[in-house]
Parts: structure tokens; sequence; C-alpha cells
């Protein structure tokens, strides 16, 4: 049911609009139909409201597509006030000579047969009775992209804390990410012909460490040559401080593992060693 409410895809759009158009339709259509003396049944009543139904629906979209966020967002309160009004006078005209009052007839008959020319006093009530389909389209509209909205902040903190976590569960210390950057701006400024060459090595590890390091399996290789990027990177960091012995014995083309399993033995080294 949820998933009717939210999903975007144009399917679930156009059911959900059409089963809140019939839903009312079905609704009021019993409600004339109860509350009238007249002849005619229930389709006779269906059809009227169907009707008048089409020019409410009309009145709703156009405001909550069109002038809520046309002039309305954008401040412009007298412009959305006028063509409010207007488009909703333009409105009942066409209602009045397509429905010919039956539908108000229906609802309250108590009021009485309405004979009278049509004036602007009748519009502007019709307007207003118009506006509570408006309301509630609106109401049912914004209720929606709220949830979607605040769904979407709650997603986006989620994985801020699934990428903390996933910092954690293999020990990349967040110190290493900023004395990479240190490394970076030093080298900018002694050594700019490394600079590129450094960028590429650190851009390769932290794409692998928040993006490849998702997958279930890695090729062992992909691994070994982020581990040989980060190795260059602490390298560098390091100078003629420290002293750097690296062997690969064998052929790990074809393999796979599990991603970062190598990896935090490696950044041991450096954080808990040479550091």
């Amino acid at each position: 049911m949820m998933r009717l409410f939210v999903d975007q895809r144009w399917v679930f759009r156009i059911l959900r609009h059409v089963l809140l158009f019939l839903s009312l339709v079905i609704i009021f259509s019993w409600v004339a139909y109860y509350r009238s003396d007249a002849e005619g049944g229930y389709l006779g009543r269906l059809l009227v409201v169907l009707i008048n139904a089409i020019f409410f629906f009309a009145y709703a979209y156009l405001t909550v597509y069109v002038l809520i966020p046309q002039f309305l967002a954008r401040k412009k309160i007298g412009w959305f006030v006028m063509l409010f009004l207007v488009s909703g006078l333009a409105l009942s005209v066409l209602k009045y000579l397509f429905s010919d009052f039956g539908f108000y007839q229906a609802i309250s008959p108590e009021s009485g047969i309405i004979t009278s020319p049509v004036s602007l006093p009748r519009l502007l009530v019709n307007t207003k009775d118009m506006t509570f389909i408006v309301a509630l389209f609106a109401i049912v509209k914004y209720a929606r992209d709220h949830y979607l909205l605040e769904s979407n902040i709650r997603e986006m903190q989620q994985k801020g804390l699934e990428a903390e976590i996933k910092l954690l569960e293999h020990h990349m210390d967040p110190h290493v990410i900023f004395n990479n950057f240190n490394s970076l701006y030093s080298i900018s400024l002694n050594r700019p012909e490394l600079l590129s060459g450094t960028v590429k090595k650190l851009k390769s590890v932290l794409h692998y460490l928040f993006r490849e390091s998702k997958h279930e399996k890695v090729s062992l290789s992909r691994e070994i040559e982020m581990i040989e990027n980060y190795i260059g990177l602490e390298a560098l960091r390091y100078g003629d401080r420290l002293k750097i012995k690296y062997e690969m014995d064998g052929n790990p083309g074809g393999l796979k593992i599990t991603p970062l399993i190598l990896y935090p033995f490696v950044e041991n080294c450096f954080v808990h060693g040479a550091g």
C-alpha cells in the first residue's frame, strides 16, 4: 500500500490519480443519491457527480501543478490570488454549462431548485466549493512530498552512518586521509611534478574504499593495486625517513577475495609501526 503512495514510476503515479478521482466520485455520488428525492436513480447521480468532478479536478491540477509552484512558491502572492480566482470563475462557468446545477440540487435539496441565471455571486460560491477538492488534493500531494523528502534525508543519513561504520570495520583511520591531503598540499608547493600521480593514487584508494569495497567479492589484483597505491602515498609522505620493502609472489589474475582483507594489515604497518 505504501508503495502505491510513494513510488515515482509513471504507472503508480497514474494509478494514484485515477484511484483518488474514482474514490471521490463514488463517495459524493452516494451522498448525492441518498440525500436527493429526485428520480433517476444512482446512475443519474453518478453521471452528474462525474461531470462536476472533471472541473473540480481540473481546478486542483491547475492550482497544485501550475499556480502554486510558478507563483505562490516564488512569493508572487498577488499573481497567485488573481489567477486562482480567475481560473476558478472560468471553470465555474464551464461547469454550470455542463452540469445544469444538478450536483448542488442533489447534495443540498433543501436549498431549492436553481432557476435564476448565472451570476457572479453564484460563480464565486461555486468556486469556493471547488476549493474543497483543491485543498484535499494539495494536502495529499504535499503530505506525500514531505514523506518522500523525509525518507530521502533518512536514507542519506543512513548511508553516511554506513560509510562511517565501514571505515571503522576496516580500520580506515581518518587521520590517514587527513595526512595524505596534507602531503598533497606539501607536494603542490615543493614538488609539483609529482602532484598528478599522487592525486591519481589517492583517488584510486578512496574509490576502492568507498565504492568497490561494497561488493561481495573483488579481484585480488584490484586489491593489490589499491595496496600498492596506498604504499606509494605513504612513501611520499614519509620520504627518506622510512625504508619500505614490498614483494609479491605468484599471479593474482582471475582470483577473487572479500574486499579489504589484505589492506588493514598493510595500513597497520604504517599507522602502528612507522607512525
